[in-house]
């Protein structure tokens, strides 16, 4: 008898092996009966389609449809970038759409080969304006050298900016402090519809025009700067004014230094005198976002190193049963062994 229950132990622990094997896809039901998945998981494993469509260089209008068949719990990074889908740049073709508001394509934002201005009508509506290539004040024409920047991310040659996002700062349904992430529910075939703020991530390049197409991306494909990371979470509150933090994001990312920023004019429609492209009050305010975001930054490196130890961990469980499963751990063995001798007495 004592041999048949030793039996039966080591049948259950086999059998649990297989029961706690892991899914290929990495979704877990909720109690809800949604499957939960982290955004980027989802549109590797083609369970979602995700578009983005620019309104210029602070927003964009999100949207995210459901392909599973099933109903999803998407849960959206606190920060997150997107690269444009095909360009329109020096030598190339007009952004689509011709003459936009005043006379202006839209998209020439960022100028020819880069720092067109904010916009006319004022640095909310970026996109629509003149100013310099390579953010000079005052010239038109290319831009020799490309976006400045330290972190060895970005895209290559020219083109539009790359752009950082995060929810929440268009009275959406993101949220948390700072607008540390949050996430949607997605029922079957349906799909989900925000708007976000989004920053420029490469200073020097042309700005993205309205109606121009982009692709989410993970920030650090873009950017290992943390500092800039933490910048772009607080485009998730709208209490943060968005021009300092595109100006602390350029400082930080790209190198730009604020005197620099300081002196960076655009040109309104009507030939009138440029305005600058940041307020005094703004740059002061991009300053004290900047320290904030350093503080911010150490608490996402400790939380990455977090990660990455319950990752290694979750790790060794998954080897330790895969061996227990196939026979070959060193537990599954030893409860062998010692059964083999008991069969032998």
């Amino acid at each position: 008898m004592r041999v048949l229950r030793n039996f039966l132990i080591v049948t259950a622990i086999l059998s649990a092996a297989v029961c706690s094997a892991p899914s290929e896809i990495r979704a877990k039901e909720s109690e809800e009966g949604a499957a939960k998945v982290e955004l980027f998981d989802a549109i590797d494993q083609g369970l979602v389609e995700v578009k983005l469509k620019q309104n210029g260089a602070l927003e964009g209008n999100l949207t995210v449809k459901n392909l599973s068949g099933q109903p999803l719990e998407i849960d959206v990074p606190s920060a997150f970038a997107a690269v444009p889908v095909a360009q329109f740049g020096v030598g190339g073709m007009m952004p689509p759409g011709g003459m936009g508001p005043g006379g202006m394509a839209p998209g020439m934002g960022g100028g020819m080969g880069g720092g067109m201005g904010p916009g006319m009508g004022g640095p909310a509506n970026r996109g629509l304006g003149l100013g310099g290539p390579g953010n000079q004040p005052g010239r038109m024409g290319l831009n020799a050298g490309g976006p400045r920047g330290r972190n060895g991310g970005g895209t290559s040659g020219g083109g539009n900016q790359s752009v950082g996002g995060s929810r929440g700062g268009m009275g959406g349904r993101g949220g948390g402090r700072g607008g540390r992430g949050g996430g949607w529910f997605v029922a079957p075939e349906k799909t989900v519809r925000e708007k976000i703020r989004t920053v420029c991530l490469e200073h020097g390049k042309k700005d993205p025009y309205g109606g121009q197409e982009y692709a989410l991306v993970p920030i650090e494909t873009i950017s290992e700067n943390k500092t800039t990371r933490a910048l772009i979470e607080m485009l998730g509150d709208s209490g943060v004014d968005q021009q300092a933090i595109q100006a602390a994001v350029w400082n930080q990312e790209n190198e730009v230094p604020m005197d620099e920023l300081a002196q960076k004019v655009y040109q309104p429609a009507g030939n009138v005198t440029p305005r600058p492209w940041f307020s005094s009050e703004q740059l002061e305010t991009s300053a004290e976002l900047i320290k904030a975001a350093e503080v911010r930054a150490e608490e996402i490196a400790a939380e990455e190193a977090e990660r990455e130890k319950a990752a290694e961990v979750k790790a060794e469980e998954d080897v330790l049963s895969s061996d227990a499963y196939s026979g070959t751990g060193p537990e599954v063995d030893t409860t062998i062994e010692k059964l083999t001798e008991e069969l032998q007495k």
